[in-house]
């Protein structure tokens, strides 16, 4: 019925939306214009960097794929 936070991650810019992908993965658009891609202990697994020249204000995973192999980003 309530929910409590169980972890804090602190990352590189400031994180403006998150995305989960699957029960492993979490996508985090920043103020840098970088998406992250984090595991579920808080580590960053990857950068995905040049996408956009100003800040990445959202993403959503596309809701056809199984692998969320697919985002946007705006």
């Amino acid at each position: 019925a309530r929910g409590y936070c169980t972890k804090t991650i602190f990352c590189f810019s400031s994180c403006n939306d998150v995305a989960l992908l699957n029960d492993l993965l979490i996508c985090s658009a920043h103020f840098d214009g970088n998406l992250r891609i984090w595991d579920m202990s808080g580590e960053c697994a990857h950068v995905l960097s040049g996408l956009h020249a100003k800040q990445i204000t959202s993403v959503s995973v596309s809701p056809g794929t199984t692998d969320a192999s697919l985002l946007l980003a705006a």
